[in-house]
């Protein structure tokens, strides 16, 4: 059979630890972790089963695809590596002005913000325009 995800959650009975999938509004028990390991909410599976009393009981389970956990990860990563690459420019600009500790590191995040912003949206938001060095020296910016 094949179907999505739609909801994984983690029970107990007598001390034994199971899951449950809900695909396609109905429920199904696994009560193998090697059977869930590879499953997430959200994922399309090609599954078997078998009835066991009142229960669904998962003899099979396979990803075809998990979207949620690639694409969110993926982002994810994406998104901390652009920070990471606006910091680093931005702490190398701060670096040789001529002011405190405390000053240069809010320095570096507004200007880090204002790259990633420039970065992801093509323009640097207003608030993120004229930082207190250009106010005490505009010479000291080159625009």
């Amino acid at each position: 059979m094949k179907g999505k995800v739609d909801k994984i959650w983690e029970n107990e009975k007598n001390g034994t630890k199971y899951w449950v999938l809900e695909i396609g509004g109905e429920k199904y028990s696994v009560w193998d972790s090697k059977y869930i390991h590879d499953v997430q909410e959200g994922a399309t599976v090609e599954y078997q089963w078998r009835k066991s009393g009142n229960f669904k009981k998962i003899t099979e389970i396979t990803p075809i695809d998990n979207p949620v956990k690639g694409e969110a990860e993926g982002a994810e990563t994406q998104t901390q590596i652009r920070r990471m690459g606006c910091l680093k420019y931005a702490a190398e600009l701060v670096a040789p002005l001529p002011s405190s500790a405390i000053d240069k590191a809010r320095d570096v995040l507004n200007m880090a913000k204002a790259f990633e912003s420039y970065v992801q949206e093509g323009e640097v938001p207003e608030k993120y325009r004229g930082y207190p060095w250009e106010k005490n020296n505009p010479e000291s910016i080159q625009r």
